[in-house]
């Protein structure tokens, strides 16, 4: 991910890493190891009753969860707890890159 923003803080903090830890957390948390299942796939249900009865974990999306989608869903989420949390005049998100194989990537901009 990088940020941009116009000043430091009286610590040279651009923001806080904790802060950051703790906002990326619970996207963490609910991606990792999941099945991740866009909600309007024609086989949703199918793909879901399979997964619980596997016991495995599920991760319903409204969109599509390639490589881009998914940057592109973390980098929405993390940008609204930066407003959240009254940032948003302060900094930004520029970019987000979701790394998957060595030699599959996918980054995300907003502007």
């Amino acid at each position: 991910m990088t940020l941009v923003g116009d000043s430091l803080d009286e610590q040279y903090f651009l923001l806080d890493t904790d802060l950051l830890e703790q906002a990326f957390r619970p996207i963490l948390d609910e991606f990792d190891f999941a099945f991740v299942v866009d909600r309007h796939d024609p086989l949703y249900e199918d793909i879901a009753a399979v997964v619980h009865k596997g016991g495995l974990k599920l991760c319903t999306v409204d969109f599509s969860p390639t490589f881009e989608g998914l940057v592109r869903h973390f980098y929405d989420r993390l940008q609204a707890v930066i407003a959240e949390k009254g940032l948003a005049d302060q900094l930004r998100i520029k970019e987000m890159k979701v790394l998957g194989e060595l030699t599959v990537e996918a980054t995300y901009s907003g502007e």
